[in-house]
Parts: structure tokens; C-alpha cells; sequence
């Protein structure tokens, strides 16, 4: 796999960036707090779920949502792809891998996207990319051997996952719950299997029962089929007697509403007579008061009109008071107008006396800010002389230093020279023990192979000829190859001094070149000494500049305190001149507002005339409404009585009328009476009371009884459908018993296989656990080799997961290295597994020599920089350490606009 790019949007410190990598060692360089890890976070938050702390830490401050985008080139397919995720503080909003190539997505969610990583980083399914990438690929920074620290059972928790060497038992034990399913449905079965047979002893008795029950439902039947025929006879001549029966009761009904007719018209007849009386009464009434009557209505029109004159009055009396309230104030606005014209006079004679104080105020306030103004630059200029004058003085001290540092240019030339000399030497002599180390490595190797053999006395062969070995041949070449051996032995470890002495030489050589030529680049040349001068002599020109510039402004202070003394003692004529000038503007306004109230005053003074003659014509208006008043209630009685009664009066030959038409009307219904009181007796001696009470009772017991022989026979009927279902249900039972009997022994067969197969995959684990540490180990101890430039030690990785180094048959813990020793221990441990348990070829070093001194510093950088195998490399550092070795750095700095690369 291949990292192409990162771009972030609104993650931890980033606004908005994209960053680009290089093949081989990415180096990622940038002050604490700059934003460096953020960029190990965000590729394993994409490619890894690799979740920390949370998704609202990763969010920048403010932002709704943020954006991480990660391009690469696939290991599977060698395509490239972009896989984005977008997120809020709660939840992931967007994850999904795009084709760059076809433009088009390729998997969608979470599910879809974490499958589509694991098939192109070439990692096992059930690996979890989270643990894979905290402790092999990612390790975050300050933790990379904590775990080879802890406690062998902490140690476990770390590393069992990576290796999943428990998935054996975790297998075994996922399919113990196969295994309590498995007895679980037996001993349901079993239970149902007793169910089953408890139920199945019932099947007799209700075979019987169902038998019992057919015979009664059919003598049932029989009896209500009688029962039937009986009161079919019984209803028929019950019907005949029901007829005769409403038929008394229909006359009876005609002959009761014919009597209650006649009382009821009998009854409105009287009434018609009194209305009648009531009508011929009120006639008299109405006449004697007509005169009356008529005198009351004149007498009411006249005393409308004299109410109509009051109104009027009145309504002139409440306009004349209106009037003479709105001349009065008129009056006094006439006063107020006169005291402020003469107050606009006196403003206008005060702001002839100002204004030459005006004037002069001006002139001196012109005078001041002009005199302020000096003053101002008076202090300017001296500040500004004074910053020249330091300026001049650090000019002069910086070309000085600049004269001694060109000195030393030279000595720092011939000590970098004899440095190279030295190096050069050291390379020659790696080279040559180099060779001799690999050629002695060879022959051992070859002897070791060749005593192996040897050591089978069935299989030993010469090594000469191939022909078989005695006894004594065998024993004499396996000795001498121990003697070989033995000797190759010191042979290796002289080489393995002599290069571990050289490549302390190279290295030593090399820190002191790199720092004499860092020395050397930041010594001045003489550009820059007569850049320095030239500086110097443009400081002082401008330091006389800057005193001249404050000479020509002297004595300015003292001429503003002498023009704020003379205003002072002048006061503000300006101010009180503007007051009187604001009062003066308002002469237009007031003499036209009085001239306006003096033509209100004449014009109220007119209509007032007018009203006062108006109001003359109203005299003697009340005294004629009273009289008014008064004869009109001479008339009232006659009034109400002619009211009370006209309309009854009006009545009378109406009611006369419907008196004679009632009279007829009753004579009709006392006739109609009579003749239906003879319908109703003949009825009553066709109709025989006893008969029909008697046939009702015996067809009321037929009906009980046949009601009761159907209750019977649904009680029965539904019995025997029950107990024929339940006999069903047991017949089917009965098969379902033989089916579980079947599927009980199946299960039995198949606990007893798995509980094999599990025996199988618990004896299986530790095996394999064995074999794959072993082979971590060696690639460790390789790896640890290649790193250190020394294969004299072998590195040890044990099955609970400690490190241990074998120096000439001497071990030391983890615990007893050094710095140094256990960074390359812990980065050797962690490639090799990440070699070993997928196919991931990129590794993240985060701050991998923090806490080490400078020297310890540079040399891990070396031997992280001499790593095979990785595609790309990522190393953070906050010093310049890789800055040197690395095929590539990026450089990140924070500022106002957030963390972002340098440019280059």
C-alpha cells in the first residue's frame, strides 16, 4: 500500500488542507503542538476505525462537521482510491471508498467500507484494524514500549488480539454454546416427548365418550322433532284467538277516543261563549273612549315638536361655551407670543456685542492646534532619534561580531577536512570486516547444516564422497567441525567488534562533520560584513536626521501653554453667541404664529354674536313644553283603555261565528259516540277470555321443552366436536412423538461430534501459539540486527510475550537496555509482527526518539532510516533529527489560520 495523500476539513487544528506524501520515509516535522500527530490520528481514524478519544476531541472548535480524506494505492489491485469519511460530534455522517480512476464509489458504510480495507491491505478478516493499527502500525506517541513493560498477564491483553492466537479457544469455546444449544433442544425434546406421552393416555376414555355422545345427540333429536309438530298445532288455533282478541281491543279503543271527542268539543263550545261575552264588552269599552283617545294623540305630536326646539337649543348653548373656552386660550397664547418676540430682540442686540470675541476665539484655537500639532512632532521626532540612536549602536555591535565569526571560518575548514580523511578510513575498514563477518557467517552455517546431519548415525553420509561413515570417521569429522566452529565463533565476534568499532567511527565522524558544517553555514561572509557596514553607516545618517528634525521644532510646548492661557481667560463667546443666534432664528415662526391667534380672537368674537342671537329665538321654551305636557295627561286614561281593548273588540263576529260552528260539530260526535258503544259490545261476545289463556299456557310449556331439548342437543354436539378434535390432536401426537424420538438420537450423534471437535481445537492452540511466536522471534532478531549493525546478540521474543537479548550466552530483560537499546528492541518486536500477521507495508513513528539525548537521537534516526521492507515510512519528530535522512519532510506550523504545511 501506498499513502498518496491527506485532506483534512475542520479536524482538531486544521481548517482546511491537503497534504501529499512520497514513497520511503516521510519525515513530519513541526514544533509541539503544531498539529503533527493529528495526521497519524486522521489516517488511522479513515483507514483503521481507529476511534481515541472520540469524535467531538477530533472536531475543530466551532465547526459543525468535519472531513478527512485519505488517497492511496491499493496492494491488492494497484489502483488508486480515495476513501472519505465525513463525521459530527456524534456520529460518522459520511464513509465510503471512491475509484479515482472510474469516478464512481465502490462501498458505502461503515460494514462495506471496513471490508473493502481489509481485502486491499491484504489483512485477515477477523483481524481488528483498530488493535492492529494502536499496536503495530500507529503506535501512539510516548507508548511505543509501554506494553514490553507491563506484567506478563497485562502483556497478554495486548498482544493475544494482534496475534489471534486465541482464536482456538474462542473457537472452542463459541461452539460450547453450540454444544448447550445442542443439549438444550434435547432436553426440550425430551420434555415434549413426556408431554406427548402424558396426553396420549387420554385417547381411550375419550374414544368412548365420543361413541356416547353420538347416540344422545340422535334420541335428542327425535324428541324435538315431536315437539316441533305440537306447537306448530297449539300456534295455529292460539292465532285465531289473538284475532278475536284484537279485535275487542280495536273497537274498545274507536269508542274511547269518540267519548273523549265529545267531552272536548263540549268543552270548546263553552269556551267559544265566553269569548264571545268578552268581545261584545270590550266593543262598549272602545266606544266610550274614542274621543279620548284622539285628544291624547294631538297632544303627543304637538309635545314632540317643542322637544324637537329643546334639542336644538341645546345643542347651541354647548357650541357657545365651546367657543368662548377656545377664544380665552387664544388670549392668553396672544401674551406668551409678545414676551418671546421680545426676548428675539434682546438675542438679536447681544449677538452684535459677540462677535468680534467670536473671531478672535477662532484665531487663537487655529493658532493652538497648530502649536499642539508641533508638539506632537516634537515628541515624535525625539522617540524616533532615540530608536535611531539604538539602532545605530546594535548596527555597530552586529558588524563587530560579524568581524571576529569570519575568523574562525578557517580552523572550522581544516577540521572538517581531517574529519573526511578519518571517515573514509573507517568505511574501508566496515567494507573488509563486513565481508570477512559474512564469509565466516557462511561457514558456519554450512558446518552447522553439515554436523545436523551427522548427528543421524542411520542417514550421516560422507561429506567428501557420499559414501557411509563409520563410527570413528563420524565422531572425527563431528569433532572437527566443532573445532571449526569454535574458531569461526571468535571469528565472528572479532568481525562483529571490529564493525561495531567502525560503525561507531563512521557515526562519530559524521555527527561531527554535520555539526562542523552546520558551524560553518552559519559563519558570515564577507557580503554579509559589508552588508553589516553599509547598515551601520545608514543607521547613523539617520540618526542625524532625526536630531535635526528635533532641533527645528523646539520651544513648541511652551507656545500651546500660552494660547490654552489666553482662551481660558476669554471664556466661550462662541457658544453663547450660538445660543443667541438659534434664539433670533425664531422671530418668523413667532410673529407668524400671532399673527394666526389674533385672526382666531376676531373670528371666535363673530361666531359668538351669532350664537347669542340664535338662543334669543328659544325664549320661552320650557314654559310651553310643561303645559304641553300636562294636557296630554288629561287624555292618558281614556288612552290605555282604548289600546287595552281595540283589539278584542275587533274579534267579535269572528268569535260569534266559530260559537255556531262548534255547536254543530258536538251534535256529530255524540252521535258517532253511540254508534261505536255497539261495535265494541258485539265484539266482546265473540271473544272467549278463559280459552285463550289456557291454549297460551300449554304452548308456552311446548316451547320450554322443545328450547330445551335444542340446548341439549348444541351442548352435546359441541361436546363431540371437541372431544373428535382432541382425538385428532392426540393421533397427530402420535406421529410427533415417533418424529422426536428421531430427532433426539440425531442431536445426541451430533453433541458427541462437536464436543470431539472442540477437544481438537483446545490442543491446538498452544501449538500454534508456539510456532508463531518463534517465528516473530527470529524475524525480530533480524530485524534487531539490521537496526544495530551487530548480529553478535540474538534478540528473544518468549511466549508471554517478553524481550530478552542473548549476548555470548549472557541474557538481559527488557527492563536492563538501555534507551536506545529498548526503542530498536520495541520498533524490531512490532515490524516483525506487523510482517508476520499481514500484508501492510507502511509504518507510523510518532516522536520515536523523545526523551533521548542528542547523540542517542541521531543515531536511532540512522537505524530506523536502515529498515527494509516497508514501502513508505512516517516518522514525526519535533527537532530536525530526520530532517537530514529522510527522502522527504514536511514541515507544520500553527498560526491564526490553524495548522497547515509549511511551504516549501
Amino acid at each position: 500500500m501506498l499513502i498518496t495523500h491527506l485532506s483534512l476539513e475542520n479536524f482538531k487544528s486544521y481548517t482546511e488542507e491537503r497534504i501529499t506524501f512520497q514513497p520511503g520515509t516521510n519525515a513530519i516535522i513541526g514544533s509541539n503542538g503544531a498539529g503533527k500527530s493529528s495526521i497519524l490520528e486522521a489516517i488511522g481514524f479513515v483507514l483503521f476505525d481507529h476511534r481515541g478519544a472520540g469524535l467531538a476531541s477530533r472536531l475543530r472548535e466551532g465547526a459543525d462537521s468535519g472531513r478527512v480524506v485519505v488517497g492511496l494505492v491499493s496492494s491488492f489491485d494497484e489502483r488508486e482510491y480515495e476513501i472519505e469519511r465525513r463525521f459530527n460530534e456524534r456520529t460518522t455522517l459520511r464513509y465510503r471508498v471512491h475509484d479515482v480512476e472510474l469516478e464512481q464509489v465502490v462501498a458505502e458504510g461503515n460494514d462495506d467500507v471496513q471490508a473493502w480495507i481489509h481485502e486491499h491491505l491484504r489483512v485477515e478478516p477477523t483481524a481488528v484494524l483498530d488493535t492492529l493499527f494502536e499496536n503495530t502500525i500507529g503506535v501512539p506517541q510516548g507508548t511505543f514500549t509501554a506494553p514490553f513493560l507491563l506484567p506478563p498477564s497485562q502483556r497478554k491483553g495486548v498482544f493475544d488480539p494482534l496475534l489471534q492466537v486465541d482464536d482456538y479457544q474462542k473457537a472452542s469455546d463459541r461452539l460450547r454454546d453450540t454444544v448447550r444449544h445442542l443439549n438444550e433442544g434435547a432436553q426440550a425434546l425430551r420434555e415434549e416427548m413426556a408431554r406427548l406421552e402424558e396426553r396420549l393416555l387420554a385417547l381411550p376414555g375419550l374414544c368412548a365418550e365420543s361413541e356416547a355422545l353420538r347416540g344422545s345427540v340422535q334420541a335428542l333429536m327425535e324428541r324435538s322433532l315431536t315437539l316441533r309438530e305440537d306447537l306448530d298445532a297449539a300456534t295455529e288455533a292460539l292465532t285465531a284467538l289473538d284475532k278475536a282478541e284484537a279485535a275487542v281491543r280495536a273497537a274498545e279503543g274507536r269508542w274511547e277516543r269518540a267519548r273523549a271527542a265529545v267531552e272536548g268539543r263540549r268543552a270548546m263550545r263553552e269556551a267559544a261563549r265566553e269569548a264571545v261575552a268578552e268581545a261584545e264588552e270590550a266593543r262598549d269599552i272602545v266606544a266610550r273612549a274614542r274621543e279620548g283617545h284622539a285628544a291624547y294623540a294631538r297632544e303627543e305630536a304637538r309635545l314632540d315638536a317643542l322637544e324637537a326646539q329643546r334639542a336644538e337649543r341645546d345643542r347651541l348653548r354647548q357650541e357657545h361655551a365651546r367657543v368662548a373656552q377656545g377664544r380665552a386660550r387664544t388670549v392668553e397664547r396672544l401674551a406668551r407670543l409678545s414676551e418671546a418676540l421680545q426676548g428675539v430682540a434682546e438675542a438679536e442686540a447681544r449677538m452684535a456685542e459677540l462677535a468680534p470675541l467670536v473671531a478672535r476665539q477662532a484665531d487663537l484655537e487655529g493658532a493652538l492646534a497648530q502649536a499642539e500639532g508641533a508638539a506632537r512632532d516634537l515628541r515624535a521626532a525625539q522617540r524616533q532619534e532615540a530608536q535611531a540612536a539604538e539602532e545605530w549602536r546594535r548596527a555597530q555591535s552586529e558588524r563587530g561580531a560579524l568581524a571576529e565569526r569570519m575568523a574562525q571560518s578557517a580552523t572550522l575548514e581544516e577540521d572538517l577536512e581531517r574529519l573526511r580523511a578519518r571517515r573514509e578510513e573507517a568505511t574501508a575498514r566496515e567494507h573488509a570486516a563486513r565481508e570477512e563477518h559474512a564469509a565466516a557467517q557462511a561457514e558456519r552455517a554450512r558446518l552447522e547444516r553439515q554436523s545436523e546431519a551427522l548427528a543421524d548415525a542411520a542417514l550421516a553420509r560422507c561429506p567428501v564422497c557420499e559414501g557411509e561413515l563409520t563410527p570413528e570417521h563420524r565422531a572425527e569429522l563431528l569433532a572437527r567441525n566443532r573445532h571449526e566452529m569454535g574458531e569461526l565463533a571468535q571469528s565472528i565476534q572479532a568481525c562483529s567488534r571490529a564493525l561495531n568499532e567502525c560503525t561507531r567511527t563512521i557515526r562519530a565522524c559524521e555527527r561531527e562533520a554535520n555539526a562542523l558544517q552546520g558551524r560553518l553555514r552559519a559563519l558570515p561572509s564577507a557580503d554579509d560584513l559589508a552588508r553589516a557596514e553599509a547598515e551601520e553607516a545608514r543607521r547613523q545618517a539617520a540618526l542625524e536626521a532625526r536630531r535635526a528634525e528635533a532641533q527645528a521644532l523646539a520651544g513648541a510646548p511652551e507656545r500651546v501653554e500660552a494660547l490654552r492661557g489666553e482662551l481660558g481667560a476669554l471664556g466661550d463667546p462662541r457658544r453663547e453667541h450660538q445660543r443667541c443666534e438659534d434664539r433670533a432664528g425664531q422671530r418668523g415662526r413667532l410673529e407668524a404664529e400671532e399673527r394666526a391667534a389674533r385672526q382666531a380672537d376676531e373670528e371666535a368674537g363673530r361666531r359668538l354674536t351669532a350664537l347669542d342671537e340664535a338662543l334669543g329665538a328659544h325664549e320661552g321654551l320650557d314654559a310651553a313644553l310643561t303645559a304641553a305636557r300636562t294636557a296630554r295627561e288629561r287624555y292618558r286614561a281614556d288612552h290605555d283603555a282604548y289600546l287595552a281593548h281595540e283589539t278584542t273588540a275587533r274579534q267579535y263576529d269572528t268569535r260569534r261565528a266559530r260559537e255556531k260552528s262548534l255547536a254543530a260539530e258536538l251534535a256529530a260526535s255524540v252521535a258517532e259516540e253511540e254508534r261505536l258503544g255497539e261495535e265494541h259490545r258485539a265484539a266482546l261476545a265473540a271473544y272467549d277470555v278463559q280459552e285463550h289463556a289456557g291454549l297460551r299456557a300449554r304452548a308456552e310449556g311446548v316451547r320450554q321443552e322443545l328450547a330445551t331439548c335444542a340446548a341439549q342437543l348444541t351442548e352435546r354436539r359441541t361436546r363431540l366436536e371437541t372431544v373428535g378434535a382432541e382425538v385428532a390432536r392426540l393421533r397427530e401426537a402420535e406421529v410427533a412423538l415417533a418424529a422426536s424420538r428421531d430427532r433426539a438420537d440425531a442431536l445426541q450423534r451430533l453433541t458427541r461430534m462437536i464436543e470431539a471437535i472442540r477437544d481438537w481445537l483446545r490442543k491446538a492452540g498452544p501449538y500454534v501459539t508456539r510456532q508463531l511466536v518463534l517465528q516473530i522471534s527470529r524475524e525480530a532478531s533480524a530485524f534487531y540486527g539490521d537496526i544495530m549493525a551487530d548480529h553478535s546478540g540474538r534478540l528473544q521474543w518468549s511466549e508471554d510475550y517478553e524481550v530478552a537479548l542473548e549476548v555470548k550466552g549472557q541474557q538481559r530483560s527488557f527492563r536492563q537496555f538501555s534507551g536506545g537499546e529498548q526503542m530498536v528492541a520495541a520498533l524490531a518486536v512490532r515490524l516483525a509482527l506487523l510482517r508476520e500477521i499481514s500484508a501492510v507495508d507502511v509504518a507510523f513513528f510518532d516522536e520515536p526518539t523523545a526523551h533521548l539525548d542528542p547523540e542517542r537521537r541521531e543515531s536511532l534516526a540512522e537505524r530506523i532510516m536502515q529498515v527494509k521492507g516497508l514501502a513508505q515510512m512516517f516518522v514525526i519528530s519535533h527537532d530536525d533529527t530526520f530532517e537530514r535522512v529522510a527522502q522527504s519532510y514536511i514541515r507544520i506550523v500553527k498560526d491564526d489560520r490553524g495548522s497547515h504545511p509549511e511551504p516549501a
